[in-house]
């Protein structure tokens, strides 16, 4: 869980900056965590808007996409 800093264009989701949000991004954001890098991912990869980068945004991302197919 790492805080950073996130400005008006990001697309809230994006983990990878690529501007759109897909499981890509889920899998960015856990590689992430598991490898000690979070502290590198843009806050636009907080999903939930808890203020924090962690795996519930990766769930609430899949969760999501889930939803739209």
């Amino acid at each position: 869980m790492y805080k950073s800093v996130s400005t008006v264009e990001d697309v809230i989701g994006d983990a990878n900056g690529d501007n759109e949000v897909t499981v890509r991004d889920c899998a960015v954001i856990a590689s992430a965590l598991a490898t000690g890098k979070a502290r590198k991912l843009n806050l636009s990869a907080d999903f939930n808007k808890d203020g924090e980068v962690n795996v519930r945004d990766a769930a609430a991302i899949s969760k999501t996409l889930a939803k739209i197919k």
